[in-house]
């Protein structure tokens, strides 16, 4: 008996083991046979949490560009209140969260770890090029999709493609080729230009579409002085006193938000737009010309929207409704990520699902109603074809200081980059 007893002792162990590596097992895999959570995260976590669908909005918060990304944040807020009054989408409701970048790619990088831990597999904003061009691998090793607002840089749906990154707004090669085609239509005894733009991907991308489209078009085209202060910089003057001394016709710059601001304010007792024939600034969504008041000075903006614009219901129900929620006329950064949302919106309906690869799908080549009209992600780069926008702003006696007095649309369609 005692013999029999060591030997059932010894068994039972030996089955309570097996046992155990079973559950373990069972636990590791799913009923559909895929990995746990633990083991393949990006695999496992669901775009939607219960009735809710997450969006996440990364943009610079803060810093010398927080200005433009809390208007772009602006835009996201008022899409994601007008669907939800409207029953969400495909019955769900819908989440903006979001996470400040400071337009610095590591933080872009962690913003994108930290919202797809709750769950985001979807996002939207990006000011920066350079957090665009940084955050395409994180979202592809989390499985997830960004819809960039307002970075520009060519490379974004250019070399450096990735599945996982649409543009809904236009490019440094678009808005730029679109400004040489343009002004030198319009100016054509300008011939000596001067550059001054931010030594980073943005500002190269941008000088480099218009510098090698001028020269195209141009047999006269020379340039006089290329300046590179750096992005973020707070001192221009050395750059505005050598820019004075070569003496151009015309200057081109793709400084924005507060490099701007700064820039125009150094420039004044310099009287450095009155020496100048022309000035153009491919990025002023009115944020430069109202925080300038009654300092603006003329110039021609490139704008990623312009609400006189356009007449169409989209834009008059987008522009009432921002207008009684933030007491204020939209820009165009609050435009491309109200529309980016909306883009969302369709893509889910369409396909009636949450899965990214099919997401993806969806996305490539569809066509979408918006403020500016119609757009289309082209399907072989995922960027947007939309139209430019370049407005007039000349200075006035009114209260605000300033004044549109022209606008100029260019379709997109006649200026997207050759593919590669």
């Amino acid at each position: 008996m005692k013999k029999f007893g060591m030997k059932s002792l010894i068994l039972f162990f030996m089955l309570a083991l097996v046992l155990s590596g079973c559950a373990s097992k069972e636990t590791a895999t799913s009923k559909n046979g895929s990995s746990s959570s633990k083991d393949n995260p990006a695999k496992s976590k669901e775009s939607t949490n219960g009735d809710t669908i997450k969006i996440g909005f990364i943009g610079a918060l803060s810093g010398s560009v927080g200005a433009v990304g809390q208007d772009m944040k602006k835009g996201g807020e008022l899409a994601v209140e007008m669907i939800n009054e409207k029953g969400g989408i495909n019955g769900k409701k819908v989440e903006l969260v979001s996470k400040d970048t400071k337009g610095n790619p590591k933080d872009g990088i962690q913003a994108v770890r930290d919202l797809t831990q709750q769950g985001v597999k979807l996002f939207t904003g990006v000011v920066s090029s350079g957090v665009a061009l940084a955050i395409p691998p994180v979202l592809e090793q989390e499985n997830a999709i960004v819809m960039t607002t307002a970075a520009g840089a060519d490379e974004i749906t250019g070399k450096n493609f990735n599945r996982h990154v649409f543009r809904v707004s236009d490019n440094a090669y678009m808005r730029n080729t679109s400004a040489a085609n343009l002004f030198y239509k319009k100016y054509p005894n300008l011939n000596n230009w001067a550059n001054f733009s931010p030594d980073y991907a943005y500002g190269h991308a941008s000088w480099d579409a218009f510098n090698n489209q001028m020269k195209k078009i141009n047999p006269k085209y020379k340039v006089v002085k290329d300046s590179w202060p750096k992005f973020g910089a707070t001192d221009y003057k050395n750059e505005i006193a050598s820019i004075l001394a070569a003496k151009p016709d015309a200057v081109f710059s793709s400084l924005y938000s507060a490099d701007a601001i700064t820039m125009s304010k150094q420039a004044k007792p310099y009287d450095f737009f009155k020496q100048i024939g022309l000035f153009v600034l491919n990025s002023n969504e009115g944020d430069i010309s109202s925080a300038l008041g009654k300092d603006m000075h003329p110039e021609w903006s490139g704008v990623h929207y312009y609400a006189e614009a356009y007449d169409n219901a989209l834009n008059k129900e987008f522009v009432e409704r921002f207008k009684q929620k933030f007491g204020a006329e939209p820009n165009g950064y609050n435009s491309e990520t109200y529309v980016s949302i909306f883009a969302y919106k369709q893509a889910m309906e369409k396909s009636n699902s949450m899965d990214t690869d099919t997401l993806i799908k969806t996305l490539e080549g569809m066509k979408f109603d918006s403020v500016t009209g119609q757009r289309e992600f082209r399907k072989e780069d995922h960027q947007a074809i939309k139209d430019i926008v370049w407005v007039k702003v000349e200075p006035d006696n009114s209260d605000k200081g300033w004044k549109v007095t022209e606008i100029e649309i260019v379709p997109g369609a006649e200026v997207m980059p050759p593919l590669n």
